[in-house]
């Protein structure tokens, strides 16, 4: 299909659909459930590093800014993973393979959400939180993106994208990279490897049909999948304790750690031994839960 073709038939398709729907459309564009994880990621960052005390318009211009960019990043994910997400039976009915949006739109979509919430960074925030945005939207969009069809090391450079938003959080809070931002940092960039790499276990089949080279599908007997799988549950653990060990969060930010690193290092040894979909969702609902839970308790320790 030629890309005039492509276009039009993505036209004729968006105006069929009610407003409402493509409403809904563009919101699975920006991929809310993501943005959702990043927010989480920041406002972690921002309260640890201003110990709970900052104006709530600090933290409404920093929520939104990071909101904007990523989801204009996750907009032009879509775009680019187009043709790939057509291929796979999980994202076939993604807005752009679906043709409720024309590709161009979501690619302008995309850049005026990434060049407005790097706006409102740098304008409301600072300078050094809008950089790491846009330092995050890089690597997620040109990088991460492009190599998952090269190499499976596309998910660690993803992980450090995933991760950024929390030293957002921290320069938001602190005006500055500090110690205890980087502890965060390895945290989520940890945290991101059990979470992706069960996702990506459980959907490998897709993957492969997108020619996607995840570990999963390059490494046919799972060893090395669930390999390091464990081993970044197992370091998770020590290295979450890292901001409690070093006085930047308090005892039920300490006991939440211990409790949900043990709960998520169980369930990564549980699934490499038994390797099944019941395991692995179990998995995934416990790595999904994990940041909430800390943000809980980080607040818990702050505003009791």
């Amino acid at each position: 299909m030629t890309r005039c073709n492509e276009a039009g038939q993505g036209e004729r398709a968006h105006g069929r659909h009610h407003p409402w729907q493509i409403l809904q459309a563009y919101g699975q564009l920006v991929k809310i459930h993501i943005v959702g994880m990043v927010l989480v990621a920041c406002s972690l960052g921002l309260l640890l590093a201003s110990g709970g005390q900052v104006a709530l318009a600090q933290v409404g211009w920093t929520l939104c800014g990071t909101a904007l960019l990523a989801g204009g990043a996750c907009a032009l994910n879509h775009y680019q993973d187009r043709e790939a997400d057509g291929r796979m039976t999980r994202t076939r009915l993604r807005p752009l393979p679906s043709g409720r949006i024309p590709p161009e739109r979501a690619l302008v979509f995309g850049i005026v959400l990434v060049l407005a919430g790097v706006g409102v960074l740098a304008a409301r925030v600072n300078r050094l939180t809008a950089g790491l945005g846009l330092l995050a939207a890089f690597l997620y969009v040109l990088v991460y993106s492009p190599l998952k069809q090269r190499t499976w090391l596309n998910t660690p450079l993803g992980a450090m994208a995933g991760a950024i938003p929390s030293l957002m959080g921290w320069t938001a809070g602190a005006d500055r990279l500090e110690l205890g931002g980087w502890f965060l940092f390895a945290m989520i960039f940890l945290w991101q490897h059990v979470h992706f790499y069960t996702i990506a276990w459980m959907q490998r089949d897709d993957y492969r049909k997108a020619g996607y080279r995840m570990l999963p599908v390059v490494d046919g007997n799972g060893r090395r999948t669930f390999r390091q799988l464990v081993f970044a549950a197992a370091a998770l653990l020590p290295v979450s304790l890292l901001l409690a060990g070093f006085g930047l969060a308090g005892p039920a930010y300490a006991f939440g750690a211990v409790l949900a690193g043990t709960l998520m290092l169980a369930a990564g040894l549980t699934l490499a031994r038994l390797r099944s979909p019941a395991v692995a969702q179990a998995t995934l609902r416990l790595a999904l839960g994990y940041l909430p839970f800390l943000l809980g308790m980080v607040m818990w320790d702050l505003y009791r």
